[in-house]
């Protein structure tokens, strides 16, 4: 788990790392964290839209605990200081 507080990411773009299962390497997804509990997150995964020409929020899922191993700020590393 990230070492910062997850509540304090709330309604920020993060990056949102899965436990691996089957021994399948572990999944990274970008998008917003709508909400944390203490049973889980509540996680937005990004998409592009190409006609907005921005990232855009997919419908919220909830996220139990066990299934997930990491969130962290979103920093843009193509484009440093944007």
């Amino acid at each position: 788990m990230s070492e910062s507080n997850p509540r304090e990411l709330v309604g920020q773009l993060v990056e949102v790392g899965f436990v691996s299962l089957n021994d399948t390497p572990s999944q990274e997804r970008l998008g917003w964290l709508r909400d944390v509990t203490d049973e889980g997150i509540i996680f937005a995964k990004a998409f592009y839209s190409d006609s907005l020409r921005r990232l855009m929020p997919e419908k919220d899922a909830f996220f139990p605990w066990a299934f997930v191993s990491e969130i962290r700020l979103y920093e843009d590393r193509q484009h440093p200081g944007s």
